[in-house]
Order: structure tokens, then C-alpha cells, then sequence
């Protein structure tokens, strides 16, 4: 059974040591300079407490240093959860959701391509199905030899309609993008629509946390819909019309772009037009790739400067964007930390 606290001077006196758990940038500049996996391992020691432990016997690969990296987050996240009051325990699991899905669609993705369930398994992480208390549910999941016996047991879940569509879809065309896009977007549209059981100041700094998520998953959604050539009219179907950047005209006018780069060309020009974008240096050298990237490493700063401005008087304000910067701001760590490995395994040069 879950703890829930009700006191956000005790969640802060909890999280008082999360920002060490965040790599300096000097730091990471340091790290960047690692080319022995060995030492980046213990180099990343002290953010990421036990990956030493994980891999003190053998040199690690990709997939499993992703993994104990994940391992260490979800640890991190339980004691979190353990320590917040209701509404910010429940938002939390809420963002949880989204890691259920990346199991799901690769256990999907994985059963469609025939790959060998110990192997499928192996890529399954099981720790925020036990955060949301639904281990039973992805466990069920495993047991199951083929698509069919899938679908049957998921007809009973949340994502029923939309995995029948997206199965439909594939059957139709060999192409898993649909159902792995509309998995994404049940997580987003699902963190929208619960904002109504929030009330007070959660309300406001969850709403200003999804804004910034449904910008993300818009900008993502049309630039690989666009690479992978899907019809414009299951583009629309799939875009959220929320959002304080892309307004519902800017998504429907993205959406509608011929191709990738007729798609780049209307962000540039959005983007020197925007007020708080234009001085960005974002235009220059790079590919599409490139700028997309770049361009939501701009979103995830936005979401961390919001999370950022509050009255230090005002401690459950500040208790709750201290929490949330800290989840955002480790979750983007991870993905920069994973490309150090791979720089350092392939020699890559910066």
C-alpha cells in the first residue's frame, strides 16, 4: 500500500539532496572527455548511485547501460513518490504512464517482428509497472505466445481501442507507426484531460508541466509523420490542438507542409518570428534532424524555467517545481548521458 504524506515541508526536507543527483555542466564537459567505458561508469557513480555495482564485473553495452540508468531513476522516483502529498503522488504516477507505454509498444513492436520472447522480455522494465501497481497487467502480457492472445487480453485495458486501430492499421500497410503513434498519444491526451482533477496551485504548475509536454509530442509527431509519409488527414487526427507555442492554427498549418522540408522551412520562419525563440540561435549549420533537436532541447528549458521561477516563501510551490525540474531535468540527463557511452564505444569525435 502507498504512503501519502500531507505535508510539503516534509517532501522538501525528503528532496533536500536531489540536486546533487544532477550533473554539473563542468562536469559533464569532463565526462565528455572519457573514452574508457570503465571510467565513465565510475565517473557517473556518483549521479547514478549503483551503476558501478551494476557493471563491476563486465564492460557494459548500450541497451543495458540504458537500462541501469532507467533502474537508477525509478529508484529515485519511488523514494520521491513515498514522500509527496496526493495530488503531486498523483501526477506522478500519471507521468509514469508513459514508461508502461514504451513496454507496451515494445512488446507489440517486438511479437509483430517475431523476435524471441526472452529477448522482448530482457527489454521490458518492469519497475513503473510496480510504481502503478500494475505489475499483474504486463505480466499477463509476457505470457502470451503471439499477437492474437495480445490483443484478446488487451481488449479489457485502457489502450483497447486504440491498439485495435493500430493493429488494423498494420495489417493493412506492414507499418507499426500508427500504433506506436497513437500509444503516445493516449499518454499526452490522457495527462491533459486529468488536469481537471487538480485543483489549486498543483492545477496551475501541472497545466504549465503538459503545455510544455503537448509541444514535444506535437513537433515530433508532424516531423516523423512527415518522414514516414503519412496521409495529412490521419496527421490532424493524431496532433493535439492545445498549447501556449503552437497554437491549434500553427499545428494545423505544420500539418499540412508537403513534405519534411517545406515542414523545417515553416519552423524557421516561426521561429524568427516568435518573440521568445528569434534571438536562438537555431538556423544555422545542421540538418532537419538537427534543428528539431535543438529546438526541443529549447522546449525542455522552458519547461525547467518555469519550474524555476517561484517565491522561496511559498514552500509548496516551490516543493512541487523542485520536484518536477528535478524528474525533467533527469530524464533529459539520461538521454545526453547514454550519448557519452556512445561516443566513447564507437570513438566518435565531438
Amino acid at each position: 500500500m502507498s504512503v501519502v504524506v500531507d505535508s510539503y515541508s516534509y517532501t522538501l526536507i525528503k528532496i533536500a539532496s536531489l540536486k546533487s543527483l544532477i550533473i554539473p555542466q563542468g562536469e559533464f564537459l569532463k565526462l565528455q572527455r572519457v573514452s574508457d567505458l570503465k571510467k565513465l561508469v565510475s565517473g557517473l557513480e556518483p549521479y547514478y548511485p549503483g551503476l558501478s555495482t551494476a557493471f563491476q564485473d563486465d564492460e557494459p553495452n548500450i541497451i543495458e547501460v540504458e537500462k541501469e540508468l532507467y533502474m537508477v531513476f525509478y529508484s529515485i522516483y519511488e523514494k520521491i513518490l513515498g514522500a509527496s502529498p496526493l495530488q503531486l503522488q498523483n501526477f506522478l504516477r500519471s507521468l509514469l504512464y508513459r514508461y508502461e507505454i514504451w513496454n507496451l509498444k515494445t512488446l507489440l513492436a517486438g511479437t509483430l517482428a517475431n523476435m524471441d520472447r526472452s529477448t522482448i522480455e530482457k527489454e521490458i522494465v518492469m519497475k513503473p509497472e510496480k510504481l502503478l501497481q500494475r505489475q499483474n497487467f504486463m505480466k499477463n502480457l509476457l505470457k502470451q505466445n503471439d499477437i492474437d492472445h495480445i490483443l484478446r487480453l488487451l481488449k479489457k485495458s485502457r489502450y483497447a481501442q486504440i491498439v485495435q486501430r493500430g493493429y488494423y492499421y498494420f495489417t493493412q500497410t506492414k507499418e507499426i507507426f500508427l500504433l506506436e503513434a497513437l500509444l503516445d498519444k493516449n499518454f499526452v491526451e490522457t495527462l491533459h484531460e486529468t488536469l481537471s482533477d487538480y485543483k489549486g496551485k498543483e492545477k496551475r504548475i501541472f497545466s504549465n508541466a503538459v503545455d510544455i509536454i503537448i509541444q514535444k509530442y506535437n513537433l515530433m509527431l508532424i516531423y516523423r509523420s512527415l518522414r514516414n509519409n503519412i496521409p495529412k488527414e490521419l496527421l490532424r487526427q493524431l496532433t493535439m490542438p492545445y498549447g501556449s507555442i503552437f497554437t491549434p492554427e500553427i499545428i494545423l498549418q505544420f500539418s499540412a507542409a508537403e513534405n519534411v522540408s517545406d515542414f523545417i522551412k515553416q519552423l524557421k520562419v516561426f521561429i524568427q518570428n516568435h518573440d521568445s525563440f528569434k534571438k536562438i540561435d537555431v538556423l544555422k549549420k545542421g540538418s532537419d534532424s538537427d534543428l528539431i533537436t535543438h529546438f526541443l532541447s529549447i522546449l525542455n528549458k522552458s519547461i525547467s524555467h518555469k519550474l524555476t521561477e517561484s517565491n522561496i516563501a511559498d514552500i509548496d510551490s516551490s516543493t512541487i517545481k523542485r520536484v518536477l525540474s528535478f524528474i525533467f531535468n533527469k530524464e533529459n540527463e539520461i538521454y545526453r548521458v547514454l550519448g557519452l557511452f556512445v561516443k566513447a564505444k564507437y570513438n566518435l569525435k565531438d
